[in-house]
């Protein structure tokens, strides 16, 4: 498992906040279990990312290269270790908001979140 940072105000020591747009998990409230998710690591067109040493996702398109014509992305998503065969360590703020996902499995290798990366979702599952 990874440590994540999470973008926003500070939080009292010994208080973990994670912020999925309007639902706050804390370990207070919320019970991390193992569950087993369907969800399918999409093809690296699905996404669109800043770097070059490591990668920051910036965006999620609805379909494969941002093109209509192309075969829709996953809603059920496994974020990957790597795209385009470099290291995936950021995910920045908004980058899948909005975009109906269900599930998602997030890779050991994100360590840094922004802020409402999955607001305005319909979230039943997120594995860290």
């Amino acid at each position: 498992m990874a440590l994540l940072q999470c973008s926003g105000p500070k939080r009292k020591p010994g208080k973990i906040m994670f912020s999925l747009g309007m639902v706050f998990l804390t370990e207070v409230g919320f019970t991390w279990f193992a569950t087993s998710v369907s969800a399918a690591t999409p093809p690296d067109t699905c996404f669109a990312t800043t770097g070059t040493t490591t990668k920051t996702i910036t965006n999620y398109y609805n379909n494969e290269g941002n093109n209509p014509a192309n075969p829709a992305c996953s809603r059920d998503v496994n974020i990957p270790s790597t795209i385009d065969g470099v290291a995936v360590s950021a995910i920045e703020n908004y980058a899948f908001m909005g975009k109906g996902l269900k599930t998602v499995a997030i890779a050991d290798s994100v360590t840094t979140m922004g802020y409402g990366v999955f607001m305005a979702n319909k979230l039943t599952s997120l594995t860290l």
